[in-house]
């Protein structure tokens, strides 16, 4: 793992406002909400997440000419990455109803330096309900990733380094163990990493083999 993503672990929080209530499932109705309805909701989640996230950030720790990618949202949270102007990989994640705000940035470019080899990069773990993870792809990219086999839904952000490093998002349920099948394209090949999750493997717990 990178030291980014090694910082990350150490200072893993739930980044949910305490006013915001839990999911819950309503046993008087089986229709779900429209998609336009469920889109329209996760973008006011995520305006206003960005905004309180932005408030608390210091100047210098604030996104470059690029601008924030959305990595998750999650319980009335979202989870943001980006790359400030001097060229530091930075992530924050922030309540829609403010609160609790965490963030991390690299300390120097060099933290985070593109590999000179085809590589997946780990680069932000953290849990608001589920398990999101973010991870760059070096020098090639990544077409899926797999837990025991069966894909998990994998999000494309926008990329960072002058494009170069292709950014990537998936979920797993909170506390999840082992690693995943990341299967990559190489020029016209394609070839299979793996990537360790953050928990040790447990009985109790998920786990991806």
């Amino acid at each position: 793992m990178s030291a980014l993503a090694g910082a990350v672990l150490a200072s893993m929080v739930a980044c949910t406002s305490p006013g915001v209530p839990p999911r819950t499932s309503s046993p008087t109705t089986s229709r779900a909400a429209s998609p336009r309805a469920t889109t329209a909701g996760r973008e006011e989640v995520t305006a206003a997440a960005r905004r309180h996230l932005l408030v608390q950030l210091p100047a210098k720790d604030h996104p470059g000419r690029a601008p924030m990618s959305t990595a998750a949202v999650d319980r009335g949270a979202a989870l943001f990455v980006w790359e400030t102007g001097d060229r530091r990989f930075c992530f924050g994640s922030a309540a829609a109803t403010g609160g609790a705000v965490m963030t991390s940035c690299a300390s120097s470019p060099g933290s985070t330096a593109y590999s000179s080899r085809p590589t997946v990069v780990p680069l932000v773990v953290t849990v608001i309900t589920d398990q999101h993870e973010v991870l760059g792809a070096d020098r090639e990219a990544v077409v899926k990733v797999t837990c025991d086999g069966s894909p998990l839904a994998l999000r494309r952000l926008a990329p960072v380094l002058d494009g170069r490093r292709l950014l990537y998002a998936f979920d797993v349920p909170a506390r999840t163990g082992g690693r995943v099948t990341v299967t990559v394209r190489r020029g016209h090949t394609t070839a299979t990493e793996h990537m360790k999750l953050l928990w040790a493997g447990h009985g109790d717990r998920p786990s991806c083999r």
